[in-house]
Formats: structure tokens, sequence, C-alpha cells
């Protein structure tokens, strides 16, 4: 579903292009406005904590879709209040419609590749923060697409792209996830390995709760009392205590330690959670490429095949394009070692197969092939989804993330016509 106030027909059109197959609802600015009145009206509802909706209003207006794609200046769909934008009805969407997934577009229009975060817009309350051209490209949206000669695939397609085909599929499975394991503590339910618990970052723990001391493994119904990344505090107790007096819910709120059993509540409570918990893992665990890190990043780090050598550009591609087992990883290598450390919850990555690093490097079979020939002559860039040899691309620029380590820069090939942002963080 489209949700724009000037051309979502353009919108919907650039869908197509990207995904040729997909099904697009674009309503044109009157039923858009009469959405969104039914939109606001459930808001109010919770806000008011009657936790329904009046008997006139089609609750279910943004239920039976896999994604909403929401233009960030909607000012033209509304008459009255302020500016309304993507990240004023984000959240909400989230929290009270069953549509897993929710992007926000044009927000940032100066912004192609992010270099510091790696997720479009880390202030964003969408789950990924796009601009309308990127829905052109194939890439986006479907696992191991590579460009071609007559140019349907764009070459640029930045590897913290998750495959759009797949994202809801994902978030129901993490949705279901959350729901079952609420009152788990979050680094014990995605099974963290010790190894890697003490080099999670700080702000890494500060994100699941603040209240967290730096070893801290706060629960996810924890975090959702914690946290206002996508809700604010008092629309979470709100939620949960629908139809208690405003002096007592804060207290009721925080003295409530185990989660609600209420499913309706539980429901909203796992869809927000399970959004929230997506975006740290893309940011602060997977998108630094230390503690775990993907097929391609690990392929970087070991360099080494069983080959006596040097693997090709395309053998190493293959650890970026092949969605299965093994990976397009040296199947020795593979089944030795690293099958032996990967993260066993597949729906919390933006593709399958992830590997806990801190156990790989303390593992004595892969300490017994370090000897083995490495291949130091190319970088995965970030920006094409592919190895290039440092000594026949000039114009690789390295960058460190935040909160990334200075001695393992990433690479992007710097491709004409496309923003890297912010550009400061580009040396080499």
């Amino acid at each position: 579903m489209v949700l724009d106030d000037q051309d979502a027909g353009k919108i919907a059109e650039a869908v197509i292009a990207g995904c040729p197959d997909a099904i697009v609802d674009a309503p044109d600015i009157e039923a858009l406005m009469n959405r969104l009145d039914a939109f606001f009206k459930v808001v109010r509802a919770y806000a008011n904590g009657t936790g329904a909706a009046p008997d006139d209003v089609n609750a279910a207006a943004f239920d039976d879709y896999d994604i909403i794609i929401v233009d960030n200046n909607l000012s033209g769909a509304t008459s009255t209040g302020p500016r309304l934008t993507a990240e004023g009805v984000a959240g909400n969407l989230r929290a009270f419609f069953e549509t897993p997934y929710v992007i926000s577009l044009n927000k940032n229009p100066s912004v192609d590749f992010d270099l510091r975060h790696q997720i479009g817009d880390h202030e964003t309350k969408a789950d990924l923060a796009l601009n309308e051209p990127h829905l052109r490209n194939k890439r986006l949206w479907h696992v191991g697409e590579q460009p071609s000669d007559d140019n349907s695939a764009d070459p640029f397609a930045p590897w913290y792209w998750p495959a759009l085909r797949d994202v809801a599929d994902r978030r129901r499975a993490q949705i279901a996830f959350v729901d079952a394991k609420m009152d788990d503590p979050i680094l014990t339910a995605l099974k963290f390995p010790a190894s890697a618990l003490d080099l999670i970052p700080g702000r890494a723990i500060a994100y699941l709760s603040p209240q967290e001391e730096r070893d801290g493994n706060p629960t996810f119904w924890q975090h959702f009392k914690t946290s206002n990344r996508s809700l604010i505090a008092d629309d979470r107790a709100r939620i949960v205590f629908p139809d208690k007096d405003e002096a007592e819910i804060k207290t009721l709120f925080k003295d409530l330690e185990q989660s609600p059993t209420e499913p309706s509540i539980r429901r909203i409570i796992s869809r927000v959670v399970a959004a929230e918990i997506d975006h740290w893992i893309r940011r602060d665990i997977l998108g630094l490429q230390d503690v775990l890190m993907d097929a391609p990043h690990l392929q970087m780090r070991v360099g080494f095949r069983s080959a006596a050598n040097e693997p090709s550009l395309e053998e190493l591609d293959a650890t970026a394009q092949n969605p299965n087992e093994p990976f397009g990883l040296e199947a020795e290598f593979y089944n030795a070692v690293a099958s032996q450390h990967r993260f066993e919850s597949d729906c919390w990555l933006p593709r399958d197969g992830a590997f806990w690093w801190s156990e790989i490097e303390n593992d004595k079979a892969y300490s017994e092939m370090v000897s083995r020939p490495r291949s130091v002559g190319a970088v995965f860039c970030e920006d094409v989804r592919a190895f290039k040899n440092v000594q026949d691309s000039p114009d690789i620029g390295k960058f460190v993330p935040e909160g990334g380590k200075p001695w393992l820069p990433r690479f992007v090939s710097q491709l004409t016509g496309f923003n890297y942002s912010p550009r400061s963080l580009l040396f080499g």
C-alpha cells in the first residue's frame, strides 16, 4: 500500500518497476483522507483508553498488506493541525494495525547510501528509510538479483537493504518469536554466546533498556516498558492499561513485572518490540560486522580457501549471492567451523546466514586452517554487493560506521550519481 497525497500512482509505478508481480493499492487523495481519518480514530480510541475504535471505523483499513510505503510529506491529506509526515504515523501504524512492515519514503532525498548507520535514517520510526528512485531497483526486492548488461538491475544496491519480498514473512516470524518469549531475556532468547557478551557495544545494551548496567540482559517485556523509540512511554502504558485512570497508570505500568496475558495487548506489544529489536540487530549487532557477521564479511575476515590459488572475484561474490548453505563459503570451512557457530534465528536477519566471529576465532578447527593461503587483494564493496580488487579500483573508499572499530573499515566503490552520506566519514 502506498500513502501519498500528491502522486501515489508514480510511487506505485516505481514499485512495479522493481517488483513486477507486486499488487499495489495506491488510494487517491479522497480515499487517502478517509483512510487517515479511520487511522486517527483508532489511535485516539487507544489514547482515550477504550482500546477499540468507534463502530463506524473500518479498523482493517491498513491490515491487509505486507508493506505500507508512506511518503514523508502528507501535508495535503490533512486540512488542520501540524504537517503530517511518515514519522508522525509510522509507529502507530505498526502498533495498531496488522501490516507488518512500514517504509518511510523521501525523508532524506540527498542520501542514497547511509555511511553512519546503514539503516537509511537511524531516527526513523519506520522499518526502513528509502527514496522513490530506490523502489525501481530490482536488487532492493530480490535476494541474489544481480546487475545485468541491459541495465534491468541497477549495480547500486546497498548491502544493508533487506530483500523487500521477504520482509513481511520475516517480520511475522519475529512477532511470533517475541510473543512466545516476551518474558525471556533478549540476549538469552537470541542465544548470544558468552564470548560475544563482553564485545557488545555499550550503546547496544542502552538501546535494549536505558536502565540496564553494561552487563544487562533485559527481557523483551522490559524493553517495551523502557523504550520510547517508536511509541512514547505514555502510549505504551495506555496500551497495557486501557481502562485505568491517568493518575495511576504510570505506576501500574512501571510496577508490572510480567507481560500482560490479554492476547490483543500482547499482539500490539509484540509488533512494536519486534520492529525495534530488528532495528537494533541491523544497526548495533550485525550492522557493525564485528561480533556477528554475514558471509561476505566473514569471507573477507578469514580470507583463505582450501585451494592453493587465490579465489576469483566470482567465487568471492558467491558469498553475497547464494541464499542457501554454505552461503558461498568454502564447504570445508563452512562444515567444520562456520556452521557450528551460526546465528540460529534467521528471521532476525536481512538475509539468512550470520556467524559469531568471537566463537569462530577461538575454534580449534579454525586455528588449524589459518596457515592456508589468504585472499588479501579484494574487498567487499557495500554499495554494489560485490568484491573488487583494490589495485584495479582506485575509487574505492573506506568508512567506519558509528560504533564500528577503526581497524575494521568497510568499503564502497563510490558509484557516480549516488550520494554517500555523510561524506566526511569517507577516507582512503
